[in-house]
């Protein structure tokens, strides 16, 4: 299910080739066949990447459903509650202990016999979101259930299953329901814009950006490597996650189904909620409105300790460490300090500047898993003290070579220059995101230079491991 991978698309065009040319045998059946065949080539790229993956998703599929029946009517209120609670109880334990079991072990040192240590099943983290939320939306709507071929395929569609969108079922359900299986043709020029503009975006500056880090300075002594270590992470996660993203917008798309767009040019917001409204959208609704809300929102006194312990939790989602837990933390705190003091707090450029030094900052602790290392990088950048002495030959040898530097400054000057085109994009072509990357010319400069300068390494998403 990895989008960079040549064996990802070798598998994805012979699958559905067969799939495609079996579809005319099945005439008198075509809408089931359609729905079979799309839950076949999910399901064949998610078995894959192996069987505890595929057989996790179906353990959590079959809860999704029978949580779904359980929300119809004609339960016995308390009843419904109980098992609706034993049933979320169930999907969520298999996060719980592939995520955080070791991490528990780590800290508590107890029960070491249950801790897991190998790999996390891909995807675990956003199909059990998925399913949570599509169990929650049916017991609000009371409407009628999903049949359970056109759940799994909700759940496993193979575009987003493992780093997202996190999708609504009110919004991809009716479309799963409705599938056929072709290409759209009539979408095609829209969809390879997507795809390229996510290889673009995943081969040519992330998996760039990441080779270059790997050979900076890594002691947290000196103020500039870390603040030249937090941009490139800062820039090479944006590239990275929204690469995925598109690439999925991109097929999905091919195939008559519309996602939900998972960023929105965050690194242009001027505010810390603004960012949360363009940065990884379906997670932040997602918090909004199964967590957020029902824990009372704005409407309690209570709303800074809600808003910093959704961040809490949201962290965790991403991972389990203590690190993870202080990003959350980190973008709690800044949201309240921000909706308290919002009319003090400068706007436009100004806002923009301290918005993106504070979630640049907070990269930080998010890739550093040793704490001690973080609260010293962290002590070095605001020491001033140690800015003194830095010279241009100082920061060279922060780099196994100066070509490393040379590469890391060009990669940090195209990703400038993406962000001032999503810029650009926004204020003259009538707010359509990304829309100077949706052309013609645009799109073959980016294939050329996917061809030219991307990376061959065939490197994994990073939303593949949360």
């Amino acid at each position: 299910m990895n989008f960079a991978s040549i064996d990802f698309w070798v598998t994805l065009v012979c699958l559905f080739t067969a799939l495609q040319l079996l579809r005319p045998f099945f005439e008198a059946v075509r809408p089931a066949y359609d729905q079979v065949a799309l839950l076949i080539l999910s399901l064949s790229l998610l078995f894959s990447e192996s069987f505890l993956t595929g057989f996790i998703f179906f353990y959590i599929a079959l809860l999704c459903f029978f949580g779904i029946h359980l929300s119809l009517k004609g339960w016995k209120k308390m009843t419904q509650k109980k098992m609706l609670g034993l049933v979320f109880f169930m999907m969520l334990a298999p996060l719980c202990y592939f995520k955080y079991s070791g991490f528990l072990t780590e800290n508590i040192g107890q029960y070491s016999n249950l801790a897991w240590m190998g790999i996390i099943p891909m995807g675990i983290s956003f199909y059990t979101f998925q399913a949570v939320g599509m169990v929650v939306d049916q017991r609000k709507s009371g409407g009628d259930s999903p049949s359970f071929l056109t759940t799994v395929n909700f759940l496993s569609f193979f575009p987003q299953i493992v780093a997202g969108p996190i999708e609504r079922s009110k919004a991809l359900v009716p479309q799963i329901e409705e599938f056929v299986f072709k290409i759209r043709w009539n979408r095609l020029e829209s969809a390879i814009f997507w795809v390229v503009i996510g290889l673009f975006f995943k081969l040519v500056l992330a998996d760039n950006i990441a080779a270059v880090l790997a050979t900076l300075v890594n002691s947290g002594a000196d103020p500039v490597e870390v603040l030249m270590r937090t941009l490139g992470v800062g820039f090479r996660i944006y590239f990275d996650f929204s690469g995925y993203s598109f690439v999925a917008v991109g097929l999905a798309s091919l195939l008559g189904v519309d996602l939900s767009m998972n960023f929105r040019s965050p690194y242009l917001a001027t505010s810390i909620q603004d960012f949360w409204r363009r940065w990884h959208i379906s997670l932040s609704t997602w918090i909004r409105d199964y967590l957020y809300i029902p824990l009372g929102g704005g409407r309690t006194r209570w709303w800074p300790l809600v808003i910093i312990f959704v961040f809490i939790l949201s962290g965790a989602w991403h991972g389990a460490g203590w690190n993870f837990l202080i990003w959350g933390a980190i973008h709690g705190v800044a949201l309240v300090a921000w909706r308290l003091f919002d009319k003090w707090i400068p706007k436009g450029v100004i806002g923009w500047f301290l918005t993106q030094a504070l979630v640049f900052l907070a990269w930080l602790p998010f890739f550093t898993s040793d704490l001690g290392r973080f609260f010293d990088s962290l002590r070095t950048v605001v020491s001033f003290h140690q800015y003194s002495g830095i010279s241009f030959g100082s920061i060279i040898r922060l780099f196994d070579s100066r070509g490393d530097f040379l590469v890391y400054l060009t990669l940090i000057a195209a990703g400038s220059c993406v962000i001032f085109l999503e810029f650009l994009s926004l204020r003259i072509q009538s707010c359509r995101d990304y829309s100077l990357f949706r052309k013609k010319g645009s799109c073959l400069l980016m294939v050329f230079l996917i061809v030219v300068f991307g990376s061959t390494s065939e490197g994994e998403f990073v939303y593949f491991n949360f």
